[in-house]
């Protein structure tokens, strides 16, 4: 027997406790195992929710404060109520299954959800349901609801080391496991740039550090359309970008060699084989659009050359900004990226800072989080917030939290998940006419990422 096991809220009055309280008892129940979803749309994590069917007994409660089974089922009804409402979005407190198995094992809770489909009822009552007065019980009771996928458990939390933005920081020394642990990630002391009052790039996660891979353009290969140009001024990574001045003799969007670079040694060769490239770059011109054409190059089977998507980057701004190019899938490891180029004229010049290369093989892990923020913050240095929420809210939370919490606008999942011993992260931000994240234009922000994981578990333990 299960040492705790009850219905609980976190407030709102008191749940159902069916180990110490003698009016309620659990006879029969075979908790359910969630599986992978079937699609790819909808719902918060790879796992489907699940139903849970418990049969019941239902007694009297004896004094100091007597109370009818009837009285007894009334309570359930609320509480299961309350689940489904706070489903629905009303402002009430979730209702958990919380289960520890034995003394030695961690106390597990899953949110209600509510009916296990729309307009079914939670509680089935007995067919003798007139004798309950004089029987003194309610039974059997059949309990019937939906549930998060994931038991959650306990949490443990551990710091990367500080970096210069956007340098890719590890945390390291969380306990593997098989089943999947979501993730609140923590952008530690992060101050606004000044220049824009908000928070405008992307946060990237993966499994370890070949997996987000920060590329400065100098190490690209030098070409007859390229040159090295200086910009140390606005902390460009090397002191440094690289120029492309376009040359359309030959027609509009002939495309251009950029250069090139062996990235081998630098990324997972193991599992990656899914690679999503993300460019920070300047387009230089008023008038002129750009276009970006990256290729990769596999490191086997000849060397045979992959297209990312061709990225247009228009004269929208000429403030540096990071850009989503796109992804390819390769069959074999990843040797090199090459970037071409080209634009509609001859007007103006592009400057390329780095590329980031983000594994895209663990859906789980492997997330980019878009920040599109223009709206204005305090100046107070603060903390950036990644939370899943799963036990306390419907959606996950993305806040600057300073002297208050300012909400972040953002694109994709934030509900981020990992199974490994590393989670890896990064920071690609610009501050107005700077290449990186900057202490009010005085020098660039060295970060660290806080990183809780909380266990997570498909079956009880």
């Amino acid at each position: 027997m299960a040492v705790t096991l009850k219905i609980d809220r976190d407030t709102g009055g008191a749940g159902i406790d069916f180990i110490n309280n003698p009016a309620y008892r659990v006879t029969s129940w075979a908790p359910a195992v969630a599986t992978r979803r079937v699609g790819e749309l909808g719902g918060r994590g790879p796992y489907g929710e699940v139903v849970e069917e418990m049969t019941l007994f239902i007694g009297a409660t004896p004094s100091p404060t007597p109370s009818t089974p009837a009285q007894n089922l009334s309570r359930l009804f609320s509480l299961m109520d309350q689940a489904e409402r706070w489903s629905r979005g009303e402002r009430v407190a979730p209702v958990k299954l919380v289960v520890k198995m034995t003394a030695t094992s961690p106390e597990l809770s899953a949110v209600i959800l509510g009916p296990a489909s729309p307009g079914e009822a939670m509680i089935e009552l007995p067919p003798r349901y007139g004798d309950a007065a004089a029987m003194g019980a309610l039974d059997p009771v059949i309990l019937r609801f939906r549930r998060s996928a994931l038991w959650l458990g306990d949490s443990e939390t551990k710091t990367t080391p500080t970096g210069a933005n956007p340098a890719t920081l590890t945390a390291t020394g969380f306990i593997p496991r098989g089943d999947i642990a979501p993730l609140k990630i923590e952008l530690l002391n992060i101050s606004v740039p000044q220049s824009n009052r908000g928070v405008n790039g992307f946060i990237l996660t993966a499994w370890f550090d070949k997996q987000i891979v920060v590329i400065d353009s100098e190490s690209f290969t030098d070409t007859a359309d390229t040159a090295t140009v200086s910009d140390a001024a606005n902390f460009a990574m090397s002191g440094n970008v690289k120029r492309f001045t376009p040359d359309t003799s030959g027609g509009p969007l002939g495309f251009m060699d950029l250069g090139r670079v062996n990235v081998a040694a630098l990324v997972d060769l193991n599992f990656a084989r899914r690679w999503g490239l993300f460019v920070n770059c300047r387009n230089n011109s008023a008038t002129n659009t750009f276009y970006l054409q990256p290729e990769a190059r596999e490191y086997y089977n000849g060397g045979r050359f992959i297209q990312f998507p061709r990225l247009a980057i228009p004269p929208t701004s000429t403030f540096p900004q990071w850009l989503y190019v796109g992804s390819v899938t390769t069959k074999y490891p990843l040797k090199s990226i090459e970037l071409w180029g080209a634009s509609d004229t001859n007007d103006g010049t592009l400057d390329i800072d780095s590329v980031v290369l983000l594994a895209l093989d663990n859906p789980d892990t492997s997330r980019a989080i878009a920040l599109t923020n223009n709206q204005s913050f305090p100046t107070y240095p603060g903390d950036l917030i990644i939370d899943h929420q799963l036990n306390a809210e419907l959606t996950p939370l993305v806040v600057f939290d300073t002297v208050d919490e300012f909400t972040l606008n953002y694109r994709g999942d934030a509900t981020i998940f990992a199974t490994a011993g590393t989670v890896a992260a990064c920071l690609l931000a610009t501050d107005g006419s700077k290449w990186r994240l900057t202490n009010n234009g005085g020098s660039v922000q060295s970060l660290a990422f806080r990183i809780t994981r909380t266990n997570g578990y498909l079956t009880l333990e």
